[in-house]
């Protein structure tokens, strides 16, 4: 399959590199610092923890407001006396730190944006988030200075799948028709069905073989980026 195409957008965590990991180790540094200077065992932190992202999705759904880490450790602190206020904010900016400097690109991704970039396809950023951490995390994986663009929901002032966040991108890409466009994401409902949507062409990244009960026809599904020239290419439009 060949693709004629002027720019490949791609989302970040779970798609540039292991988000889902980085977190796993991020937190469980979060939780033993908290336990070791404020007595609250680590897993319970982290059940805390667990409990306010809950909460965040189901009050703040769509909006940027529901990525906030400092929100979720400063209502771990409202509802636990043994945990003041004014850590809020160092316990995120542990978590961030943390979660970024562990943080490295997938096999094959690189030389992925290195091959589209030398073919004079534009490479953009379509990410939910705001934009400070995202950029951090771009500069961690050698990847901000490859990039035309970057859009994120704190811009586009949506999430994804809305169709806003994703003609913002088209617009940054210099115009281009949705159809010589593409988007890589791992999430099929925000980054795939948003994509597709719009008359985008999508690549799902699933190496956990997920299982989708409504996959949309002409969908990519990939579990790599390495060997992938062999599932299809992708041409200057």
């Amino acid at each position: 399959m060949i693709l004629k195409l002027k720019v490949a957008i791609f989302d970040i965590d779970d798609t540039l590199f292991d988000f889902t990991g980085c977190h796993a180790i991020a937190i469980q540094h979060v939780a033993e610092y908290v336990e070791k200077t404020f007595g609250i065992p680590a897993d319970e932190l982290k059940e805390g923890y667990k409990a306010e992202l809950k909460r965040q999705l189901l009050e703040y759904p769509e909006i940027v407001n529901c990525h906030s880490r400092t929100v979720r450790f400063l209502r771990i602190a409202e509802r636990d006396s043994r945990l003041p206020i004014g850590v809020a904010t160092e316990l995120s900016d542990m978590y961030w730190h943390t979660l970024i400097a562990n943080a490295v690109p997938y096999p094959g991704l690189v030389e992925l944006i290195d091959c589209l970039k030398a073919k004079g396809i534009k490479i953009g950023i379509c990410t939910d988030m705001t934009v400070d951490w995202q950029i951090k995390k771009l500069v961690k994986l050698g990847l901000a200075d490859k990039l035309d663009f970057v859009v994120s929901s704190e811009e586009a002032s949506v999430e994804k799948p809305g169709r806003k966040i994703f003609e913002v991108c088209l617009e940054k890409a210099g115009g281009c028709s949705p159809s010589e466009a593409i988007m890589f994401g791992d999430n099929y409902k925000k980054d795939i069905v948003g994509a597709v949507g719009i008359g985008m062409h999508a690549v799902w990244n699933n190496p956990n073989s997920r299982v989708e009960e409504k996959p949309l026809p002409g969908v990519i599904e990939i579990s790599s980026y390495e060997g992938i020239e062999n599932v299809f290419q992708i041409e200057k439009a």
